[in-house]
């Protein structure tokens, strides 16, 4: 309950929930492409979870460096 009440929209919290959902739904399209200042290509992860525990359900979002340990 404490991630659902928490005063910041973008915070970090470990615990243990179940992933229901995943968007994209072909891994082939977990990660996007964009131009780096040198114009070189950059590859980025970018994932929406569906996560659920006894208590709630909420949609964890999964970007760029935040989404390299996880993936």
């Amino acid at each position: 309950m404490d991630i659902i009440t928490h005063s910041q929209v973008t915070y970090k919290f470990r615990c243990l929930v179940r992933v229901i959902a995943a968007l994209p739904w072909k891994v082939e399209e977990f990660a996007g492409q964009r131009l780096n200042a040198e114009n070189h290509a950059e590859y980025f992860y970018r994932v929406r979870l569906t996560l659920e525990d006894p208590t709630a359900r909420i949609h964890a979002y999964l970007y760029a460096e935040d989404a390299v340990d996880l993936v």
